[in-house]
């Protein structure tokens, strides 16, 4: 899910004014590692030595977290900050009145 995810992100960062092609590509060209080393992990490296696959499969993914967290700061820096929600100040507020 958060593969398929990645690759929306993606495909909106290709489509969008100043977005990134290059975390595009990335996150295509990672994500089809991803998948590959996935479908494929059990028949690689078998025996001893499966764990570097494994390894390498925790890595991708992990990579594919940090491309798309680039991809929010990135989006973030375009648009602006999100709008503060109004709910986490009254919550602020009503935490420092309960002395918490």
């Amino acid at each position: 899910m958060v593969l398929l995810a990645l690759w929306i992100i993606g495909i909106g960062q290709a489509v969008s004014n100043g977005g990134s092609w290059l975390l595009a590509a990335s996150a295509s060209v990672v994500g089809v590692l991803l998948v590959i080393i996935g479908m494929t992990q059990a028949s690689l490296l078998a025996g001893a030595f499966h764990w570097v696959i494994q390894v390498v499969h925790l890595l991708l993914g992990m990579l594919e977290l940090r491309i798309a967290l680039r991809v929010e700061v990135l989006q973030q820096h375009l648009t602006g900050p999100p709008p503060r929600d109004r709910r986490d100040d009254w919550l602020n507020r009503s935490a420092h009145l309960l002395g918490e």
